[in-house]
Formats: C-alpha cells, sequence, structure tokens
C-alpha cells in the first residue's frame, strides 16, 4: 500500500501545482480583462470566459485537494470535541459519505461532460465538455483520497483524516 500512498503524493503535488498555475493564469487574464476595459474602453471579450473557465478548474481541483489534506467534509469543531470512541465511526461516516457524493459527480459530471463535447465556447472556441471535464476529473481524485483515508482508519483505528499527508504540510500547533 506504500506505493498506492504514493502514487497519491504525486497526484496530489501535481494537482496542488495546477491550482497555483491556474491561480496564477486566473489573475492575470482578470487583471487583462480590468486593462482592457478600463485603460483600453475596448473589452476583451476572451478574458471574461478565460476567468470563468480557470475558477471552475481552481474550484474543483481545489477542492480535491481538501478532500486530501482533510480540510473539507468534515466537522472539526464536532471531531475536536468528541470522545475518541466516537470519532472514528464518525470520520467513518464522513468518508463513505464523500465517497458517495464523489461518484455522482463523477459519473453525472463525465455523462454531463460528453454530451457537450459538440458545443464550443463563444469565444476561446474550445469544446464545453473539456471545461465540465473538471468536476468528474475531481470526483475521481476525491474517491482516491477518501479510500486512502478508510484505509488510515481502518489501519490506525483514529482519525482517517490527518491534515499533514501532502509532503511538506504540517499541522499548526494548537
Amino acid at each position: 500500500m506504500k506505493m498506492y500512498r504514493r502514487v497519491l503524493e504525486v497526484i496530489a503535488l501535481g494537482t496542488g501545482h495546477l491550482c497555483a498555475l491556474l491561480m496564477a493564469v486566473l489573475s492575470v487574464v482578470v487583471f487583462l480583462g480590468v486593462f482592457s476595459r478600463y485603460l483600453l474602453n475596448n473589452p476583451w471579450q476572451w478574458t471574461e470566459e478565460g476567468a470563468r473557465i480557470a475558477f471552475l478548474w481552481v474550484v474543483f481541483l481545489g477542492a480535491s485537494v481538501g478532500v486530501r489534506r482533510g480540510l473539507h467534509f468534515r466537522f472539526t469543531l464536532l471531531l475536536d470535541n468528541l470522545r475518541p470512541a466516537w470519532r472514528g465511526p464518525l470520520e467513518l461516516f464522513a468518508n463513505l459519505w464523500v465517497i458517495f457524493f464523489a461518484a455522482i459527480m463523477t459519473v453525472k459530471g463525465l455523462s454531463f461532460a460528453l454530451l457537450n463535447f459538440a458545443q464550443l465556447t463563444p469565444t476561446l472556441v474550445i469544446p464545453w465538455g473539456w471545461v465540465y471535464m473538471a468536476v468528474p476529473f475531481s470526483g475521481t481524485l476525491m474517491i482516491l483520497y477518501a479510500l486512502e483515508h478508510l484505509r488510515d482508519l481502518a489501519g490506525s483505528g483514529r482519525d482517517a483524516a490527518p491534515t499533514n499527508l501532502v509532503s511538506g504540510r504540517e499541522e499548526a500547533p494548537a
């Protein structure tokens, strides 16, 4: 199982870097949109569409990174105040719920994306299917990460979603 964890670490690192790159692209595109609209008085139409597409991918990829780090879909206030005997079952329930929700995202998102490959975005002229592929891609990553948390929970009997799963990330001292 160390190989599975290592593969997920590489995927998570790549996803985090892709999110950072898309945030940079989003910032530049929004800046160019503001520049063209207010300084040139001639707005570039592609900037709004490009910003929306980059934002959509950042949101969904960021959500999967959040699942990996144990930052999403958890009731930390409730979990931190529970007795350890209750923490495990609640973590199990939360991770099963994430898998259920992410499976729906993956199946329905893929279906929707495949239906929209024939349609093109108005200004960038790329298939809408590539835009919508963020949903099933993110859902698949969420499933993989939640399965990792379940494996950790079964192996340790403790919290299934530590926040320091990604290399170089440590929990902040309390």
